[in-house]
């Protein structure tokens, strides 16, 4: 379960920022074929994650925890547990708190996955949190605007 949104800290996230988060949770969690993901985000990240993770299921997310709200529509817990071992949380919302603590009382291994935003205290104390190395935007932007101080100068 993928809130695209909350791994890149941005509601409005753009391409490069949408492909690194989907980069880093490849690189960490290597999904196979057989690895069942849903990803919600607003209507523009939700286009640039699907075009970036071709077999993903993308849910667009409107208005506040809109993405939060699709995944946990898509994520049922007795759905779930009648077919997981492992469900990986990709979010740092607190709203994912029941579920997780309701899966790992039915004996479902359950992770966090963190991006650029806050894990909360409500989520993080019940399932162990996975920093993903996903790229600060900020950094790109200084570096691209300091490839064109460079440029001009010359």
């Amino acid at each position: 379960m993928v809130d695209i949104d909350n791994i890149c800290a941005n509601g409005l996230a753009p391409k490069h920022m949408v492909e690194a988060a989907v980069s880093a949770i490849h690189r960490h969690y290597r999904p196979g074929v057989n690895d069942q993901i849903y990803c919600a985000a607003t209507a523009v990240a939700a286009y640039f994650c699907k075009a970036t993770w071709p077999g993903c299921t993308v849910r667009i997310g409107r208005g506040p925890d809109g993405s939060d709200l699709r995944l946990l529509r898509d994520g049922d817990p007795e759905w779930l547990i009648s077919r997981f071992d492992r469900v990986v949380i990709a979010s740092g919302d607190g709203i994912f708190a029941t579920l997780a603590a309701e899966l790992i009382t039915a004996g479902i291994q359950v992770e966090v996955a963190n991006g650029l935003s806050k894990v909360s205290h409500k989520l993080s104390s019940i399932a162990p949190v996975r920093q993903l190395q996903v790229g600060r935007p900020v950094a790109r932007m200084q570096s691209i605007y300091a490839d064109l101080k460079s440029v001009d100068a010359a």
